[in-house]
């Protein structure tokens, strides 16, 4: 791979990643916990819904010499936002190895109302990085 690429890549998979987050905790918030878990976010969905979580998680680390953070503060922003995504990966990656979803029902009913706009943030944040030039 073109190591020239790599923000371009985390940025792909951070978009699927955090978009796809919005949509499943905008539906938590308007079907409830219960009708999520049991028709939206089935075991399959989380299951896909991991893999570009994962690949986003490494391809933040890996983009992290490429990025023109401009101020100090960004380069904290990105990393929490690196360190939020990569230990986001054992809570959704666990339904692999244990075909259950009982790891996700330990969140209280209002944890999408606090998330969903870090999730936002996060989504639009990412999409403001940009490279460092040659």
């Amino acid at each position: 791979m073109n190591t020239k690429n790599l923000l371009l890549v985390y940025k792909v998979f951070a978009v699927i990643t955090f978009g796809t987050g919005i949509l499943l905790h905008t539906s938590r918030l308007i079907f409830g916990a219960d009708y999520f878990l049991k028709h939206i976010l089935t075991l399959n969905n989380d299951k896909l819904f991991s893999i570009p979580m994962v690949l986003a998680a490494i391809f933040a680390w890996l983009a992290f010499k490429e990025i023109d953070f401009q101020k100090p503060w960004r380069k904290i922003v990105y990393i929490i936002i690196a360190i939020y995504t990569t230990i986001s990966v054992p809570v959704h990656v666990k339904s692999w190895v244990t075909s259950d979803l009982k790891q996700l029902e330990a969140f209280p009913e209002n944890y999408s109302l606090f998330i969903l706009p870090v999730i936002i943030a996060m989504l639009l944040f990412t999409l403001s990085l940009k490279k460092k030039r040659e």
